[in-house]
């Protein structure tokens, strides 16, 4: 039978594909950003959008360029603006934080990879970019800002810290040029201030513009305190709207939160005291992100204190994927703290990833709907213990599906519920469930893919790795979900 010739309309196309490759936000999206703005909001900044398709964080990652259609972002935004409060996209490019599996060519400032013990060579190896293609970035944060306005989004982020590519400008450590985009701060910093020039002269006066800046990168060498202060006074200058503290970057996590005293409330707002200086010399409004998850420490952390000021605001993602109402509860003292699963591993790498990946699939459960289930694990934080059992260096996270199951897409471990469980008991970072797995027995996986070879059958009679590349079951990782 012939193939109709119909073409199906914008509208009906990117709702059927937007699973398919597109990189486009769907469905889960704007459920779980209209939980957020109908919880209170004042301001929902969202996560990383990407500028170039070519450079990705992951498979799933949202984009945003001259190539994609503008209903499904005109769909989020209005999903975000459900409550009258502010929605921003934050706008950012990898550079070299990109995983070999990806498939995709690494750029960067200079050809340095990503340095992390034992995982360094997951990660893509990058070149030095030319300036002309340096230039082509800020056109395409330029491109992007301008969509997104036209989206009906109130402002964009442009995202400088966390080492993607911006943050690699800015830091000695990765930036290693000898021409007008290296050597001096001024020439570090000179690619941020060429994208906020951009950006703002392609968008309407009143559309907002902010950008999150490392307070440092915790790295010897690197981005410290001194240069954010000097870049905040260069921002100074321009027309930027807010400025988000954060810290670190893939190789040094520090926004995940790992002190050195191990205090809980080290554990919170653990920018605050770096955010208060930089504070001190900004003309613009201050913003910290960080752990957040108490009201009493989110008012300290507002407060004028030692004489420096507080911080205009405060940023509380993570608690709020545990209670998208944490605003409203907050104003109507309903609530004063949030139970956020902690990781207490003493590899922060591993301690960064597993957090994320609880956080990611909480995010997932409210895009899915699961709205009271997210409420009842909120509210099982007293019964929650921290997860202390560190995973082992000599074997990645087994990808087979144990009983109680295994998830590799999600990169989660979901362990049966037994009747009357507390609820948010079942979800376990990946490595938590590697750690905790049974001991060596009959039947039992290999410890390096789905083969399910027994004792007998693996090296050594010992589960050892079966001789599958690694390659091939790091590209089973990141194969996207189906829809």
């Amino acid at each position: 039978m012939a193939r109709s010739s119909r073409t199906a309309s914008p509208r009906r196309r990117w709702k059927r594909t937007w699973r398919d490759g597109d990189h486009l936000p769907g469905e889960a999206l704007r459920r779980l950003y209209a939980a957020w703005a109908e919880g209170g909001v004042g301001l929902i900044l969202s996560g990383n959008v990407m500028v170039d398709p070519t450079a990705l964080t992951g498979p799933g990652a949202v984009v945003l360029d001259a190539g994609q259609p503008l209903e499904p972002f005109k769909a989020w935004a209005r999903a975000a603006r459900r409550g009258d409060g502010h929605a921003w996209l934050q706008l950012s490019h990898p550079g070299r934080q990109i995983m070999k599996a990806m498939g995709q060519g690494a750029v960067a400032p200079s050809a340095i990879g990503v340095s992390i013990d034992g995982v360094s060579h997951l990660f893509a190896t990058p070149r030095a970019l030319e300036p002309a293609e340096i230039a082509a970035i800020v056109e395409r944060f330029a491109t992007a800002s301008q969509m997104a306005e036209a989206a009906g989004f109130t402002g964009v982020e442009i995202h400088a810290a966390h080492g993607y590519l911006i943050s690699q400008f800015l830091s000695p450590l990765t930036n290693r040029r000898t021409d007008q985009w290296g050597g001096s701060l001024e020439n570090r910093a000179r690619l941020l201030l060429d994208v906020i020039k951009a950006v703002r002269a392609r968008v309407s006066p009143g559309f907002c513009v902010g950008v999150k800046l490392n307070s440092a990168d915790f790295q010897k060498g690197g981005f410290d305190r001194a240069d954010a202060i000097q870049v905040v006074r260069w921002l100074n200058a321009l027309p930027v709207d807010l400025v988000e503290l954060s810290g670190g970057s893939y190789e040094s996590p520090a926004m995940a939160g790992a002190p050195k005293d191990g205090g809980t409330n080290a554990r919170e707002a653990y920018f605050v005291d770096f955010a208060r200086g930089i504070g001190a010399v900004a003309r613009m409004p201050i913003m910290v992100t960080g752990g957040i998850r108490r009201r009493a420490v989110a008012e300290q952390a507002l407060r004028p204190d030692a004489g420096l000021p507080g911080v205009a605001m405060i940023g509380v993602a993570t608690a709020m994927a545990f209670e998208p109402a944490l605003p409203a509860k907050w104003r109507g003292n309903t609530m004063p703290e949030v139970a956020v699963p902690e990781i207490t591993w003493k590899k922060k790498v591993f301690a960064s990833l597993a957090a994320m990946a609880v956080v990611k699939v909480q995010l997932n459960r409210l895009g899915a709907g699961a709205r009271a289930e997210a409420e009842g694990l909120a509210a099982a934080g007293p019964d929650r213990q921290p997860v202390e059992r560190e995973p082992s260096d000599q074997a990645l996270p087994r990808l087979d599906r144990p009983p109680g199951g295994v998830d590799p897409r999600l990169g989660l471990r979901r362990v049966a519920r037994e009747p009357g469980a507390q609820s948010g008991q079942h979800l376990v970072a990946h490595r938590v469930a590697r750690a905790a797995a049974p001991g060596d027995g009959e039947g039992q996986a290999c410890s390096s893919c789905r083969c399910r070879a027994d004792r007998a059958g693996c090296s050594a009679r010992r589960r050892q790795p079966c001789g599958r590349s690694n390659a091939a079951r790091w590209r089973r990782r990141v194969r996207p979900r189906p829809g």
